[in-house]
């Protein structure tokens, strides 16, 4: 009696940037020797037999695992394309960091800048103030009244 296995594995090739790619794999049908009912008695089994029946297990064993070692393979292929994906995010994310710092420290000076400007402002006012007050208390005191 034999047992087909057939499993659908999706498996992503390459990733990175929001691409992605899907394989379908198929197996093929395979049997497993030791679902089988012994075909032979055990005073009939030839060596020859076990062994064949031995290396094709052993077959069957490798296919899947070159299946595995294959999609082992791409998963490193995406984790490095990740890796690589977040290196760079993060290279503009400090490049966008110094640029914040650089636009604070600016900004910090220029605010300290227009409080010295505003208090020149409203200090030169405040003369001009003054001196018109003098010019107009000398001409008061120079004016002759008419008495």
């Amino acid at each position: 009696m034999q047992h087909s296995n057939k499993r659908l594995a999706r498996v992503i090739l390459e990733g990175g940037r929001g691409a992605r790619y899907w394989r379908q794999i198929q197996e093929d049908e395979t049997t497993n020797p030791f679902d089988e009912p012994e075909a032979f008695p055990d005073s009939n089994v030839s060596v020859d037999d076990m062994r064949r029946q031995q290396q094709q297990v052993i077959a069957e064993q490798d296919q899947g695992l070159e299946a595995l070692s294959g999609i082992l393979q791409r998963q490193k292929f995406m984790g490095q394309a990740i890796s690589d994906e977040v290196d760079t995010q993060n290279e503009i994310i400090d490049d966008i960091d110094n640029r914040m710092d650089h636009t604070n420290q600016r900004l910090i000076k220029e605010t300290t800048h227009v409080k010295r400007v505003t208090a020149k402002s409203s200090t030169c006012g405040m003369l001009i103030v003054i001196i018109l007050l003098i010019i107009a208390i000398i001409v008061v005191a120079c004016v002759p009244s008419p008495n």
